[in-house]
């Protein structure tokens, strides 16, 4: 994810991207966090696109340390 300084120019082709990979079947979508305020960005992302309704968390999508 992004961190707080480029958020605003970054997050939209971030939820783009995010959007067209949870509209693909068969596709997984891991999350890889860089920085300490990564985990707020992604999970604020995630919410925005109802990836947890479209999803199992655990296997189509899944977090990464």
């Amino acid at each position: 994810m992004v961190s707080a300084a480029i958020h605003a120019e970054v997050c939209p082709q971030y939820l783009a991207i995010m959007e067209h990979v949870l509209r693909k079947d068969g596709v997984k979508l891991i999350l890889v966090e860089h920085g300490a305020e990564a985990p707020i960005f992604a999970e604020r992302a995630l919410e925005e696109i109802n990836a947890y309704e479209r999803k199992e968390y655990g296997v189509d999508l899944t977090w990464a340390s």
